[in-house]
Parts: structure tokens; sequence; C-alpha cells
């Protein structure tokens, strides 16, 4: 469910012809019983370094697009939006599984996007519970002040919540 909407979700960002993500485990066990008693064998080791070095934490996942790793082969823009692709898609996988969808946190994404890909971005952000979107340029939220996007403006350590964008260009 997740490749197929992170194929979907990275199509429609912008990334032309096909994308997967792949879920890449570095342990070879088969099932939670194996990977238990890896972990076991593992844990005075682990103790000693002072942290865990072998588990799920440490799986990787494999961002592909025409066959090609994205990590070696895609340029930055590609790469973010491929990383937007995997965070929705995982947004939706979760409100599918669950009551509600999770809160979504960017930091300063709009800026990095052209204008299509900022208005993509807000209709998702719009059509799937809440999030909260940092920038230091209001004007490149699309619908920002609009459509139950509320606009919150930090000033020396206050917060200042307004309708518009308008009122927080000031």
């Amino acid at each position: 469910l997740l490749a197929l909407r992170f194929a979907e979700l990275a199509r429609a960002l912008g990334l032309p012809g096909p994308a997967d993500v792949r879920y890449c485990p570095r342990s070879p066990a088969r099932d939670a019983r194996e990977l238990a008693a890896e972990l076991l064998e593992r844990r005075g080791a682990d103790l000693q370094r002072g942290f865990t070095a072998h588990g799920p934490h440490r799986d990787d996942l494999r961002l592909a697009h025409d066959g090609q790793s994205l990590r070696s082969y895609g340029s930055q823009g590609q790469q973010r939006v491929a990383l937007l692709a995997l965070l929705f898609a995982e947004r939706d996988v979760l409100a599918a599984e669950r009551a509600r969808p999770p809160l979504m946190l960017l930091d300063d994404v709009m800026s990095e996007l052209d204008a299509a890909r900022r208005e993509l971005l807000s209709e998702l952000l719009r059509a799937g519970g809440q999030g909260v979107v940092t920038t230091t340029d209001a004007e490149l939220v699309p619908g920002a002040g609009e459509d139950g996007v509320e606009l919150v403006r930090v000033a020396d350590g206050q917060l200042i919540a307004s309708s518009s964008a308008g009122e927080l260009a000031a």
C-alpha cells in the first residue's frame, strides 16, 4: 500500500516515470522470533557500546526513480519531491489504519518548490488532517489565511494569530 501511494504521489508532485520505495532490513531474520533471538544475542555488546547497533531502527528505505537509486543518482530537487511523496504516503497509510490521520510537520518546504508544487502540497495538506508548515514568507503558502488555514506569526517570542497573509506581511 505504501509503495503504490508513494508512486502516485511522486508522479503527482512531478517525478516523471516510475517511482518505487522498498523496505531494506539489515537483519536476515525471517520473523519476529528470529529477530528477538538476534537482539538478545547482541544485547551484551550493545550494553557495552551504550546503544543498540542492530534492529529495525537500523533498517533502510530505498527510494528509486526509473529504477535508479534517488540517493545516488537523484538531483536535490528529485530527492525533496520523493521525500515529500513518502511523507504523504505514510500519512495516507496511517490514516487508513487509524481513526484519524497523523499531524504533518513540514519545516520551510514551500521555499524549495515551484508554484505548481506549492499548490499541490497545500491541497494535500488540506485533504488529510492537520498540518503545521513553517515558512519565512507566508505568501509562499497557497490559501494561507483561507479555507481553515490559520497563519501564526512568531515575533519576539510571542505567537500572534492572523486570518490573512496580508496581515502577517506587515
